[in-house]
């Protein structure tokens, strides 16, 4: 009898709980985000916008709205595959993780143990090798880069290999700043492919993608159904010709939105078996990957926000965390948002240039999910106060910029007015300069510091060879003070309607006494 009690009193509480989640799904009102999202498709801001939310390991909504093809009419739906872009990442770090739960790799073995074909360079030869996790957690010293190619131009951008040759340079001793870095992410695919022997695609799909049944989910250039995939656009409804990035592991994975919730909901540990009952990952492994953070580096990421293995967390005081990753680059947008402690998942995907948008409905939906629950807005600059905040960084700075093994002499002069960078400018040399370089002086622009490390933004051309000399360029000092050293990186970005490329130069300055 007392059996039969339990088992009526278990029954009538499962009928409370259903009956209470689906009083729950039935309240989750997105009328307002809807209504915001199709006037951004009618003010073409955006061509289409897929959505999908999972709560207790079930999907609680999922919605496409707009255009995946605006020129022929092709509505997006929720199994249309769009890039990623760098939301691509914790499904790289996902298989690393694999790899490292099966006894294939160790994730704190130097990277060059699993790569041995690229030759990984150091701007200071006592600099350490980075491990597997400190790539992972972009703490490896590497620079930031990005080259992107259009199917409509002609010109030979790089492909990784070439890439790393002239890029995969140590630029700091590892561990000490969080840089993010596509290169890292590069090379972390050329590890799992190097390791098991297959192409990253072939690994992908065949021990992640197909497990979890994730069939609208592929990689760029080996796509089952690449046809379907969503076009992608600019500002306008302009459509882009394909766009090629040469790191896959940092950016090409494509998905549809309904994949990617399912994903999310295998990040919370709802579904860490295949199938076929295979374990995937383990739940220590997975909280590893959201939480770990390495207390000797410097995160210079959004405030509050650590990278951890493949993913951003943000966690305040008495808040609870929030882990997630985002994408942008031409003709795509994405964010795939976890809270690990609700068990709530939000997967947001576009297909143009506009991540601000992603963030902004994400934030609407958690808002409208979790009402008690404080919204903190992602604010990359939080952590950054002005450089004059610090008297430290106040004199005159002497040294070198490293451009294709010549060390051109350059110097900032830094007061509680302005910041002059002065470098000898080697693409100028003409028969009016007598056939020498001419010192290239500008104001920096932008000029932070975050405790020992200093950020500012200027214009000028580096002499590479391979840098496109019809383009404008940006060049970002990303510098770590030590004593009186200020040594890192001075990126150049092609200022042009395009984004084309980011390349990281070495920069080494000591302070004049």
């Amino acid at each position: 009898m007392k059996i039969k009690v339990t088992i009526l009193l278990l029954f009538i509480q499962n009928l409370y709980l259903q009956a209470q989640q689906k009083v729950t799904e039935k309240s989750l009102d997105l009328t307002l985000v809807e209504a915001r999202i199709n006037e951004a498709i009618n003010e073409k801001k955006i061509p289409s916008m897929v959505i999908a939310i999972s709560r207790n390991g079930k999907v609680v909504y999922e919605k496409a709205f707009g255009y995946a093809d605006v020129g022929k009419k092709v509505e997006a739906t929720i199994h249309t595959p769009y890039q990623l872009a760098s939301s691509t990442k914790p499904f790289t770090a996902t298989a690393i993780m694999m790899l490292y739960k099966n006894g294939v790799i160790n994730i704190d073995s130097p990277v060059t143990k699993y790569t041995p074909e690229l030759v990984l360079n150091k701007a200071d030869p006592h600099f350490a090798t980075p491990t597997v996790r400190q790539v992972l957690n972009h703490t490896s010293g590497l620079g930031t880069y990005f080259d992107i190619g259009y199917a409509d131009e002609s010109y030979d951008f790089d492909d990784f290999e070439k890439g790393w040759k002239r890029y995969g340079t140590i630029f700091m001793q590892p561990g000490l700043l969080c840089e993010y870095s596509n290169l890292g992410y590069g090379l972390l695919d050329h590890i799992i492919a190097s390791v098991t022997g297959r192409t990253f695609d072939s690994y992908m799909s065949s021990e992640l993608f197909n497990p979890l049944q994730l069939n609208d989910t592929y990689v760029a250039g080996h796509g089952h159904n690449s046809g379907m995939a969503a076009r992608k656009y600019n500002a306008g409804d302009n459509e882009l010709p394909e766009v090629i990035n040469n790191a896959a592991g940092a950016g090409n994975i494509y998905t549809s939105v309904n994949d990617l919730i399912h994903f999310g909901m295998f990040q919370l540990s709802e579904k860490n078996e295949s199938k076929g009952g295979k374990l995937i990952l383990t739940d220590s492994l997975i909280r590893l990957m959201h939480e770990y953070k390495d207390k000797t580096t410097l995160y210079t990421v959004n405030k509050n926000t650590i990278y951890a293995l493949g993913w951003f967390r943000q966690e305040s005081a008495g808040e609870k965390p929030v882990v997630w990753h985002e994408g942008g680059m031409p003709g795509a947008s994405s964010m795939l948002k976890l809270f690990p402690k609700e068990d709530v998942a939000m997967a947001v995907i576009t297909n143009t240039y506009n991540y601000i948008f992603c963030r902004e409905i994400t934030d609407e939906i958690t808002k409208i999910m979790m009402p008690d629950r404080p919204v903190v807005p992602i604010d990359e600059m939080g952590n950054y106060k002005s450089y004059t905040s610090d008297s430290t960084f106040m004199g005159n700075w002497d040294g070198i910029i490293r451009v294709d093994g010549k060390e051109i002499p350059a110097s900032l002069s830094i007061d509680g007015k302005e910041i002059i960078l002065t470098y000898l400018d080697l693409t100028m040399k003409s028969f009016l300069t007598e056939d020498q370089p001419i010192p290239h002086k500008t104001v920096l622009l932008n000029e932070m510091v975050h405790q020992n490390y200093f950020s500012g933004t200027t214009t000028g051309i580096l002499p590479a060879a391979h840098i496109r000399k019809e383009f404008s360029h940006l060049l970002i000092l990303k510098l770590l003070k030590k004593d009186n050293v200020l040594s890192g990186t001075i990126t150049a970005y092609a200022a042009a309607t395009r984004e084309y490329y980011a390349y990281p130069f070495f920069m080494d300055l000591k302070k004049r006494e």
